[in-house]
């Protein structure tokens, strides 16, 4: 599955206004691999975790036209979703991430799971005590993950 995924970000992000770009790069780590949350980022620029929130949301609904519009972004989603259907369409968070991203960076994992979530094709649930984290084709619910 060699496939440049990071690519997509740059035309994802690419005419949008400099606090949105940099609130969404920093709110998935897509810098450094440390996301940074709602709070910080409102301290930061003076606003409240609400408004960071909604500039986020904004954000995450332009990109999502933008990666169905892509050429390179129905690939992506497309890869993705056909993997996760060999894998019953969930996938430990992990095993997904190692399945795509072929360098230990931390910035790789975090961009794969930012398109992940700007597609708005795939759902992330978090760790509890029944499941390791995981995403799932949202067409599909999991009564199991292997």
């Amino acid at each position: 599955m060699a496939y440049q995924y990071e690519s997509l970000i740059p035309d994802l992000v690419a005419d949008m206004g400099k606090r949105q770009a940099s609130i969404i790069k920093r709110r998935f780590g897509l810098a450094d691999g440390g996301a940074c949350t709602l709070a910080r980022l409102g301290a930061e620029y003076g606003i409240t975790r609400e408004r960071v929130r909604q500039i986020e949301s904004a954000a995450l609904a332009t990109m999502k036209e933008r990666i169905h519009a892509h050429p390179h972004g129905k690939r992506f989603v497309a890869s993705v979703r056909a993997h996760l259907a060999r894998h019953g369409n969930a996938r430990r968070e992990y095993d997904l991430i190692a399945d795509f991203c072929y360098t230990e960076s931390k910035t790789s994992g975090a961009a794969f799971a930012f398109l992940l979530a700007a597609s708005g094709v795939f759902a992330f649930r978090n760790e509890d005590r029944a499941y390791h984290a995981f995403w799932h084709d949202a067409d599909h619910t999991h009564d199991r993950v292997a």
